[in-house]
């Protein structure tokens, strides 16, 4: 084994959406359109989007919209999902928001980040924490970039904070991209708490201390007193 094949190896990334999740609902709806809700083959769905027949860039956007779980596989055959339909001829505001919602959570990375860091700030260094989940250094950037657009599209982002629920959905009609404040429902609010862990946080600090803990379980405000009293300890001088 020479080392050409060592560092391909190496450089094999793990899955991934290779476009934003608004773009690939555009990319739905453009086969929902041309082909009606299949079964289709891939060369079929290639064509329908613009292209000559299968290539690496229309691969790609077939096998996205599968990991946003908009489109089905069924061997060498593809068909618009449930969840497809639920966003792209919904019956109410509510139901598309939530589908949106499913759709953000079903590529298995992307639930993985926002998991971890639902309640925090978006890291400026998302490209190097992908490096290290194991998406390939020529095109974390790029994931990084992707994963923030669809937070921001699912409503998941406000002022650079990863949400646990929705507050509001960029959607697009004739003049352009709107962006429609929602109210939290209790379906999409359960919705995510099924999906992704409750995050508690605690932080303080004192005389020569401070203390920063992230939890599963809530921090009750007597659990609270113990830790402050404990660390109050570090400021008493002997």
């Amino acid at each position: 084994m020479n080392k050409d094949t060592i560092q391909k190896k190496r450089e094999r990334s793990v899955a991934y959406p290779s476009f934003s999740l608004e773009q690939a609902i555009n990319s739905v709806s453009q086969l929902r359109k041309a082909l009606g809700k299949g079964p289709y083959s891939r060369d079929e769905a290639a064509k329908a989007l613009g292209y000559s027949g299968v290539s690496g860039i229309s691969a790609t956007k077939i096998s996205t919209m599968v990991h946003f779980g908009l489109l089905n596989r069924n061997g060498n055959t593809y068909s618009q999902s449930e969840l497809a339909e639920r966003i792209n001829h919904q019956l109410s505001d509510e139901d598309r928001n939530n589908a949106i919602v499913e759709a953000i959570l079903s590529p298995k990375l992307y639930k993985e980040l926002i998991e971890q860091f639902a309640g925090e700030a978006l890291p400026v260094q998302l490209g190097n924490i992908l490096i290290r989940k194991g998406i390939s250094s020529k095109i974390s950037e790029t994931v990084a970039t992707n994963f923030q657009q669809s937070l921001e599209f699912s409503g998941l982002l406000k002022n650079g904070v990863v949400l646990t629920s929705p507050e509001f959905l960029i959607t697009t009609d004739n003049d352009g991209i709107v962006e429609k404040e929602i109210t939290p429902t209790s379906s999409n609010k359960r919705l995510l708490d099924e999906n992704i862990k409750q995050v508690y946080i605690f932080n303080d600090s004192g005389d020569g201390w401070n203390v920063a803990i992230k939890s599963e379980k809530p921090i009750t405000s007597k659990i609270k007193k113990l830790i402050i009293d404990a660390m109050e300890l570090l400021e008493v001088k002997e």
